[in-house]
Formats: C-alpha cells, sequence, structure tokens
C-alpha cells in the first residue's frame, strides 16, 4: 500500500472434495449422496502510522459444511441431513511504544460462532415431512488494553485490563411439519459480562533463581448475580547445574463459561453455556513440577 510503511495480505482456499464426490455419485446412478466443503478468508492490514505506532487490522471468515441426501420409497422428494459450522472474526490492535522499555498494545475484536443442523424426512406414519433443527450460537465482543515494561534487568511486568460481553444461543431447537406448518421451538439465550485486571512480575532474583508472580482479577456478571474472581499464580525456575533446570508452579483459574459434551451424536454437539445464577463459574487449581536437562549435543530431556 506504502512502501516500509503499509501493506496487505489476501488469502482464501475452498475444497474441491464435493464436486468430485458429486461426480462419482452421478456416474454411479445411486439414490444416495453425501458431500462435504469448506472454504475460509484471511486479511491482514498492516500501517507504522509513526516512529512508535502501530496499527494491524484483521478478518477471517471460515465455514465447514456436510451434507447427505437419499430417496425414499414414499415421497418423490430426497431426505436430507446438512451440518453446518463456522466462524467469524474482526480484530484491530494498536502497538504503541513509550519507551524502550514500555510498551503497549490496545485491541479491540469480535468473534462469532455458529453451528447449524438440519434434518429433512418424510414421516410414514404422519403421511408427512418433518424438519428437525438445532442450531448454536456464540458471540464474544472485547476490548482489552496490555502493558510490557522492562522495569530494571531484574524485573520485567506485564498489566492491563479488558471489558468483554459474551452472548450465548447454545441451542434453539425446532421440530415441525413442512406440510401441517405446525411447530415447537425451544430457546435458551444467556449473556455474560466479564471486567478483567492483571498484573503479574518476572522477578530474576539471583543468577540462577528467576520467579514469576501474578493476579488476575475478574468480574463476571450474568443474569441475577455477580462473581468475583481472583486468580493468583506463583511459579519459579532454579538453574541446577550446566544444563539442568528445576520448575515449580501453581496457579488457580476461572472462566464464565462452561463446556457441554454430546458423544451420542458422533459430531458437531458440544455447546458452551454461560454460567448462570445457580451455576458459578468452573474453577481449576493447577501445580506442577518438573525437571529437564540439555546437553551441548543438542539433546534435551524433561520430566
Amino acid at each position: 500500500l506504502k512502501r516500509d510503511r503499509a501493506s496487505f495480505l489476501v488469502s482464501a482456499r475452498r475444497t474441491w472434495l464435493d464436486g468430485v464426490l458429486w461426480l462419482g455419485f452421478l456416474f454411479a446412478d445411486t439414490d444416495y449422496a453425501v458431500g462435504y466443503n469448506f472454504y475460509d478468508l484471511n486479511v491482514k492490514v498492516n500501517w507504522e502510522a509513526g516512529e512508535r505506532d502501530q496499527l494491524f487490522l484483521s478478518f477471517y471468515n471460515g465455514r465447514d459444511s456436510h451434507f447427505g441426501e437419499w430417496e425414499n420409497a414414499y415421497n418423490k422428494k430426497p431426505d436430507r441431513t446438512s451440518f453446518r459450522w463456522g466462524n467469524v472474526s474482526v480484530a484491530a490492535r494498536w502497538n504503541h511504544v513509550f519507551s524502550s522499555r514500555l510498551f503497549s498494545n490496545v485491541t479491540l475484536y469480535y468473534s462469532r460462532f455458529n453451528n447449524n443442523q438440519c434434518v429433512t424426512m418424510f414421516n410414514t406414519e404422519a403421511d408427512e415431512r418433518d424438519e428437525a433443527r438445532v442450531n448454536s450460537h456464540l458471540e464474544d465482543a472485547t476490548l482489552k488494553a496490555d502493558f510490557d515494561w522492562r522495569l530494571t534487568d531484574r524485573h520485567y511486568l506485564r498489566f492491563g485490563g479488558g471489558v468483554s460481553r459474551l452472548h450465548f444461543l447454545p441451542e434453539m431447537s425446532y421440530l415441525g411439519s413442512l406440510q401441517f406448518k405446525s411447530r415447537v421451538r425451544d430457546s435458551t439465550a444467556g449473556a455474560v459480562s466479564v471486567v478483567s485486571l492483571y498484573a503479574e512480575d518476572t522477578w530474576r532474583v539471583t543468577r540462577r533463581l528467576s520467579v514469576n508472580a501474578g493476579l488476575r482479577l475478574d468480574a463476571q456478571f450474568t443474569e441475577g448475580k455477580t462473581y468475583v474472581c481472583l486468580q493468583p499464580r506463583l511459579s519459579a525456575a532454579y538453574m541446577a547445574g550446566r544444563g539442568a533446570m528445576l520448575k515449580a508452579a501453581w496457579a488457580r483459574t476461572q472462566q464464565p463459561v462452561h463446556l457441554l459434551v454430546n458423544t451420542s451424536v458422533g459430531m458437531n454437539a458440544d455447546l458452551w453455556v454461560p454460567a448462570t445464577e445457580r451455576v458459578a463459574p468452573s474453577c481449576g487449581d493447577l501445580w506442577t513440577a518438573g525437571v529437564s536437562c540439555a546437553w551441548e549435543s543438542g539433546w534435551e530431556v524433561s520430566a
């Protein structure tokens, strides 16, 4: 776009597998056909707005689709199954250099995930065509600021904060008759707003010992209740000898979403649902300890 100042990158792809399958079933003259396709698109723009400022824009869109069709003996129209899922993501980031020791990144992004399933079949008992649909939807809009500050040669600080709004439509079910226009619909929706602050310090205590300590504070607002979550973390690494390092860490993590896994369907059935007044955010404590040894020959062993 401008020499040494601004540039862009665009890439796209799509599979040709569905075309090959379609030709195969066409020549085979069968009453059953399946297909699969996917595509994705990436767009990135970089701009050096000044000696201390850079802007980055990015866009992503991708979708997968799987379907099957087969003739039935009771109706001329084929029965059909269709599964589609995909993502859209848009992000803008501003990088600013305050000095040789301090810089920041301010990021605004939006992402959306969709999962749609549809089955259309002829109901021989009712002599009608029925349709069943399940849609899952998740949106995330976030504004955050992150700072990196090399305070001294021994202290490297990271701190920042952000606000997020997550909207969930974990399942929108529809069951109806295409002939008599009857339908049964069930919908569940929810949203979570999150305000976050965090800070951590990587401290080089001695030539052999380094320590990282941090704390994150999340305020999660759901319908009817507010959860305040403290998430501390602490880790240390010690150079025990030539090429040998000892490590230990502890961290507490929490998140305002839960994953519901359904293994009976076979594909595309996992749902993300928000924390609610009755279901608190999930919490986990992680302890780790390890040792690693590296040699000048290039070999490394860790446990």
